[in-house]
């Protein structure tokens, strides 16, 4: 009888300890359905700029202010502003021939974090030279105040080298 008190005692303690959650506030959040069907087209058109060449206006449209890119070798990156000029620098030295992603996406609030492989084929803009480069990134989507899907961070780690 003293035990079974005990296990009452201790599973309210543990039930009053749940944190509330506002019944308003849980059903107007996102889903992962919406939420994925958000961040799928930003990661198409990122692959589709890249191929094109026009991905620094990409990066004008879809990282967040404050973003930070963290390159291999390099130092961070840390305004939307240094990442368009860094992509254009690279682009500018570089012809891309080929891009392509294969990710995988976790959702966590107001967090996405987005890893994956990329395959990037290029040559160089004076000689000519190709390039084949693969490697892993972890790309980190913040959603901003507007509701709206940003990236926040990038990070990625070549396979060899990198430009």
């Amino acid at each position: 009888m003293r035990l079974s008190y005990w296990g009452f005692i201790i599973l309210f303690i543990g039930s009053a300890c749940a944190p509330y959650q506002d019944p308003s506030v849980v059903a107007s959040a996102p889903t992962l359905e919406q939420d994925l069907a958000e961040l799928s087209p930003m990661r198409s058109s990122f692959s589709k700029t890249m191929n094109e060449e026009t991905v620094d206006q990409w990066a004008l449209s879809y990282m967040a202010k404050g973003a930070t890119i963290l390159p291999p070798g390099r130092t961070s990156i840390s305004s939307r502003g240094e990442i368009v000029s860094w992509i254009r620098r690279l682009l500018d030295q570089y012809r891309i021939e080929h891009f392509q992603l294969t990710t995988e996406e976790v959702v966590t609030g107001d967090y996405t974090f987005e890893k994956g492989v990329y395959l990037l084929e290029a040559s160089q803009q004076e000689s000519g030279q190709k390039i084949q480069e693969r490697g892993k990134f972890l790309f980190i989507w913040r959603r901003g105040a507007e509701g709206r899907w940003e990236g926040a961070h990038v990070s990625w780690n070549s396979d060899g080298y990198w430009p």
